[in-house]
């Protein structure tokens, strides 16, 4: 999900920035990016190390939010016990899952959360309608991404897995992006961006 998903981000954004009509997206995702710089919303979404954005960070990015304002990626938030540290490790995540449910490791090295049942938790509204949040279900495991990673990290896990589970350091939820319905496939999408 790390350098993979940034090799083809940079590809798909450089191919976006030299045809016209995606051009002027890319350059609406960026406005967007700056003008919501501080928000802990574009610390969930991915944020490059040293906030060194490429034209490929802010293609990942405007997939994202494209998909947000469709409707077909959703974003919810379970509280955690603990505040989270400077630097997110998996222990103080296991602990402070421990109520909703469980964190394991894969053999590469991943890291997976599991919910029994998706926490009954609103869904944040952002630009689309929210579905029935009692019918929300939650994929078997969804891949954990701590700290500080970039919006292709965050997208190639999507695609890959059509969840992601992010704790940004600094953050008191463990923030969920599920495709809706569970387990769509998402595909490259047309940014509007056009923030509320």
């Amino acid at each position: 999900m790390g350098r993979a998903s940034d090799d083809i981000a940079e590809a798909e954004g450089r191919r976006w920035r030299d045809a016209p009509a995606f051009a002027a997206r890319l350059a609406a995702v960026e406005r967007w990016r700056a003008k919501n710089e501080t928000s802990p919303l574009l610390d969930v979404l991915g944020r490059p190390a040293g906030d060194e954005w490429t034209v490929g960070q802010d293609y990942a990015l405007g997939q994202i939010l494209a998909h947000l304002q469709a409707g077909d990626l959703l974003l919810t938030e379970v509280n955690l016990a603990a505040a989270n540290t400077a630097d997110p490790s998996p222990e103080l995540l296991r602990a402070a899952l421990r109520p909703h449910g469980h964190v394991h490791d894969t053999v590469a090295g991943g890291l997976f959360a599991r919910f029994p049942m998706m926490p009954a938790v609103p869904v944040r509204q952002l630009w689309a309608p929210v579905p029935d949040t009692r019918s929300l279900a939650s994929p078997s495991t969804i891949p954990v991404l701590l700290g500080t990673v970039t919006p292709a990290a965050v997208l190639g896990a999507l695609r890959a897995q059509t969840a992601v589970a992010r704790w940004p350091a600094g953050h008191r939820c463990l923030s969920v992006l599920l495709t809706h319905p569970v387990g769509a496939v998402l595909h490259v999408s047309y940014p509007v961006v056009t923030p509320r």
